[in-house]
């Protein structure tokens, strides 16, 4: 999957709509709400487009990025660099001019550090003409790369979790199977009902207090 910030000129929103085109199919949707299911893509690309968002939002995106990717999934990142600081682009002439959120190398592999393994990041220096970055050289900058990746781990603690609570709801059906109708001369025998029970609330919550 690569995702990219289409934007209706004039208007700032985005334009909603799903095409095929040679096989490729594109979707334009909000960022913070991907209409895809969960661990679908292979790997995710997306190439200075989340410099647009806004730190208030940019975890949303992300965790929107690491659910659409399967576990282990690659997910690649460009953004130009800058002071922690959000900017209108001063080199826009037409308005609404483009809004930069401009981070830190420090910042970028903090925010993308909280949701997986940031596997790789290295910068370059801006280029010049063609290959210069946003500003209009009024920005001292230079490329952030990095790939991200959803730990595996992660999905398998989930799904650990709702398997475990399940065995935790057969192992009490099996013990209630076990366990015979008590009666008056039964209650106080070894190995009676009641010794059974306490034996197992004993052992049952060992599992269902077990953290992974």
């Amino acid at each position: 999957m690569g995702e990219d910030l289409p934007l209706r000129r004039g208007t700032g929103a985005p334009q909603r709509r799903r095409r095929t085109t040679r096989g490729l199919e594109t979707s334009v949707a909000n960022g913070r709400s991907l209409p895809f299911p969960d661990g679908v893509f292979a790997a995710v690309w997306t190439m200075s487009t989340l410099l647009h968002v806004p730190n208030r939002w940019i975890h949303d995106v992300v965790g929107e990025l690491v659910r659409v990717s399967a576990p282990g999934a690659p997910i690649a990142v460009g953004l130009w660099s800058g002071d922690d600081v959000e900017v209108l682009n001063p080199e826009d002439l037409d308005e609404p001019r483009r809004f930069f959120s401009r981070r830190s190398d420090d910042t970028v592999q903090r925010i993308f550090g909280e949701h997986g393994d940031v596997v790789r990041f290295q910068t370059w220096p801006e280029g010049k003409g063609t290959e210069s970055g946003p500003g209009a050289g009024q920005w001292t900058q230079h490329y952030q790369f990095l790939v991200l990746r959803r730990p595996p781990l992660a999905m398998a603690r989930s799904e650990f979790a709702e398997e475990r609570t399940g065995w935790h709801a057969k192992i009490e059906q099996v013990e209630a199977a076990r366990t015979p109708r008590q009666s008056p001369s039964a209650t106080s025998l070894p190995g009676s009902s009641r010794v059974r029970s306490s034996q197992s609330a004993r052992w049952l919550p060992s599992l269902s207090e077990t953290s992974f």
